[in-house]
């Protein structure tokens, strides 16, 4: 699963260092690269399948714990690269092209809340772009821990039918156009319940290892034409046509890895573990190449291949460090700090 996260979190960055080539690139490799946006739709579907599994175990099966340990895995890392991206565009705003800073937008990204962005054209994107990906994370895990607060055994079930009346509501009601409207009844939400489906039939799968393969090819077939598609970011079809092959490799990895089948090779697992990472680091990244790469070597600037291939590295290169400098020890720090509070508090 860990390398799935990084080839889910390597698409985003290829769509994202893609759009240095109109600025900096020749072209010779394609213009754009917008499919790569659908690891994202990778991203949801594992984050449903490992709520369920995790949920079921040990003491994040108690909501309190489910949702504390969310909130203290996901937040810290986002909050310290949101803060600084922050006093960045205070010192030097001519950095960012797009990005305004105002207290509310601040607040509300680090509060995980969409709010309308001071430039009109990017809607509810928080300070930090790509974490828009996150506020629907934190939908999802506040659904998720109602459910478990109601009915624990019944969780999956009831998680469903909240998705599934906020996606109704979005089609049914007459308030699209609404911001907060729009953003809490989209229908990606559905690549959630994808996950949990996932993670009550894999374990059911009993299918010998070529079969596996030859269907996991089959759904990789489908899932490269599917980001082949004309989809919007929150295209009201994104979730059939990104999310449905998304979910079918998700299924068939997870199946592979229940039955063995996946060998445990640590650097893949180094690379996955970051995933997060760099997903979060990789936009500064390549702001930094794009800054720099006019002032590289012409034989450089033959091939837009020389500006991708420096971009992803470089941006593992940072997300490695990040994961092992900033992201592992701020997690560690604030769970510390928050079970001190309530040790304290409750003694």
């Amino acid at each position: 699963m860990q390398y799935l996260r990084f080839v889910a979190a390597a698409l985003v960055v290829a769509t994202h260092a893609w759009q240095m080539v109109p600025y900096v690139g020749t072209g010779d490799l394609g213009s754009s690269f917008v499919g790569g946006q659908a690891g994202v739709d990778i991203f949801f579907v594992i984050s449903g399948f490992i709520m369920v599994h995790i949920s079921g175990q040990g003491a994040s099966a108690q909501p309190g714990s489910f949702l504390f340990d969310r909130l203290t895995r996901i937040a810290p890392p986002y909050w310290i690269v949101t803060l600084v991206m922050a006093a960045v565009i205070a010192v030097a705003p001519s950095l960012f092209k797009s990005a305004q800073l105002d207290v509310a937008g601040l607040a509300s990204s680090l509060l995980f809340f969409p709010w309308p962005n001071p430039n009109d054209k990017l809607g509810t994107m928080p300070l930090l772009a790509i974490g828009w990906t996150l506020n629907y994370e934190m939908l999802f895990y506040a659904t998720f821990t109602i459910a478990m607060l109601i009915n624990h055994r019944l969780r999956i079930l009831l998680c469903l039918i909240q998705i599934g009346l906020l996606v109704l509501a979005g089609i049914v009601l007459p308030f699209a156009g609404n911001a907060w409207f729009d953003f809490f009844t989209n229908s990606l939400m559905l690549e959630f319940i994808f996950g949990m489906i996932v993670a009550l039939v894999a374990p059911r799968i009993r299918l010998p290892g070529w079969l596996i393969g030859v269907l996991l090819a089959a759904a990789i077939a489908w899932f490269g034409w599917a980001i082949m598609q004309p989809v919007g970011r929150l295209d009201a079809m994104r979730w059939l046509i990104y999310g449905l092959p998304a979910a079918a490799i998700v299924l068939l990895v997870v199946s592979a890895d229940l039955q063995g089948r996946v060998k445990n090779l640590r650097w893949l697992v180094l690379l996955g573990n970051a995933s997060y990472a760099l997903y979060l680091v990789h936009l500064f990244v390549l702001g930094a190449i794009r800054a720099a790469w006019p002032r590289l070597p012409t034989l450089l600037h033959q091939s837009d291949l020389a500006l991708l291939f420096t971009a992803f590295m470089a941006s593992i290169a940072a997300s490695i460090m990040f994961h092992l400098w900033v992201e592992k020890p701020s997690v560690a720090l604030v769970r510390r700090q928050l079970i001190g509070v309530v040790k304290r508090t409750t003694a």
